[in-house]
Formats: structure tokens, C-alpha cells, sequence
């Protein structure tokens, strides 16, 4: 199989996973949150756009059979206004301080853990998100902050979180895997065809 029919693939197996991750963001929220995928996996890491805004990237590292980790970014206005419905309340100045951080956190744990258990169910490969981490930051010094040392591992998409009340949130999820996991995940996306 080529590698843009795998790229497709595994752009289905991600909408799978964050339709799971926007079913349990709309209970949390109590709206309808849909994920959208709005971009396909590539190697271009810039696909915000927009790398000289500061962006709010929460970055877990993932273990198990797959190794390397996933950031999800999104950007600081509408990062806040999550955090403030989730909350119920104004959110201070720092995105980096409680109770915004560790609600963030778990934004992005949701996010991550749904993506994993998609790529087990569809795929059979066991991973496990670690405790999630809160930057806040330009997006080439988030993604510097955590790219493995195989640069050309990096997948990213572009995704839009959209909510009834809040409309389009811009974002992305970058796969940052290590070259053989990336190998294995490809090769089991030939083999699942």
C-alpha cells in the first residue's frame, strides 16, 4: 500500500477516536462538541499557519508498543474559552496556573487516550498516554519542545473543535512517534487492508 492510501487510513482511524474524544467533551461541557478532522496526516508540521502565534499545547508521551508522544494545540483565545465553560467561571491571566491547567490537561488527555484506544480497537496496538503536560508557547518552540530525535516522524492534522456555543476551535494534533513505531503503525495499517 502506498503511503498516502496508509495516510488516509490512518486519518479515518483518527476521526474514529475523536469522535469518541468530542462524545465525552459534550458531556463534560454539556453541548455538542463534534471533532472534525480538517486536514490530512502529513509530515508539514506548520499546518496552523500561523507558527509566530503563541499556541497552548498540552503534550502527553505515549508507551506500549507504540513509543513517542501526541500534542495537541490549540490556540490561546479559544483555549481559554474552553477552560472558562468547563470551569463555570472567568479563568485568571495564566493559562499555566489552577484550576485552567489541570482542566486543559485533562482536555488533552481525553483527546489522547480516545486517538490510542481507536488505534488499539482498529489496529491492535497497545499504548497508554502519560500524565499530560501544559505549554504555552510558539508552535515550532512546542513542537522543538518534544519531537523525537527522527524529525521526519512528525504527523500532524489539522483539527477543529466545534461547539454550538462556541463555534470553530483551531487546532492540531501532532503525532510525534519514534521511526519504529511509526514503521509498525503503517505496517499494520497494510495489514488491516
Amino acid at each position: 500500500m502506498g503511503k498516502e492510501l496508509q495516510k488516509v487510513k490512518l486519518r479515518q482511524m483518527t476521526q474514529k477516536g475523536l469522535d469518541q474524544a468530542a462524545a465525552m467533551l459534550s458531556r463534560l461541557l454539556r453541548q455538542q462538541i463534534q471533532i472534525e478532522v480538517s486536514g490530512s496526516w502529513s509530515r508539514d508540521c506548520g499546518c496552523l499557519g500561523d507558527a509566530d502565534s503563541v499556541w497552548l499545547g498540552v503534550y502527553m508521551g505515549v508507551c506500549g508498543e507504540l513509543q513517542g508522544g501526541l500534542l495537541l494545540v490549540l490556540s490561546e483565545k479559544r483555549a481559554r474559552s474552553m477552560a472558562q465553560q468547563l470551569l463555570g467561571m472567568p479563568v485568571g491571566a495564566a493559562l499555566t496556573e489552577e484550576p485552567a491547567c489541570s482542566t486543559l490537561r485533562e482536555v488533552g488527555n481525553i483527546v489522547a487516550s480516545a486517538f490510542l484506544a481507536s488505534i488499539d480497537d482498529q489496529l491492535g496496538l497497545r499504548a497508554l498516554p502519560e500524565p499530560p503536560q501544559l505549554h504555552v508557547a510558539q508552535l515550532d518552540r512546542l513542537l522543538e519542545q518534544h519531537r523525537t530525535q527522527q524529525k521526519d516522524a512528525c504527523l500532524a492534522v489539522r483539527t477543529d473543535l466545534v461547539g454550538a456555543e462556541t463555534g470553530p476551535v483551531e487546532g492540531a494534533i501532532f503525532l510525534l512517534p519514534e521511526q519504529a513505531s511509526l514503521d509498525l503503525l503503517y505496517q499494520r495499517i497494510d495489514q488491516a487492508s
